[in-house]
């Protein structure tokens, strides 16, 4: 018997739908789909702490904005902090 894999979560990220494995950060969720944001831990191969705020997401249903290389992807809408929000 195969051993399964973590369960996938899906979500959506400025209208696209990514499905990835639970504990994928939204960070690595977007590039899977060729969506990206803006960063400077990955860039500089540092550990994601989410202290520069460079990679903010906002987040469906959240007071605050994400930092998107922490913030683990759940089953909801993520949007990029630069666009502009709907009515």
């Amino acid at each position: 018997m195969s051993a399964a894999g973590p369960p996938l979560v899906k979500l959506t990220i400025d209208g696209t739908l990514v499905e990835v494995p639970a504990g994928t950060s939204v960070f690595d969720a977007a590039r899977t789909v060729g969506i990206e944001i803006p960063t400077l831990c990955h860039a500089q191969h540092q550990t994601p702490v989410g202290v520069c705020r460079v990679c903010t997401v906002e987040v469906a249903g959240a007071r605050v904005l994400a930092a998107s290389c922490i913030r683990h992807a759940r089953n909801i809408a993520h949007r990029r902090a630069g666009q502009a929000r709907g009515n």
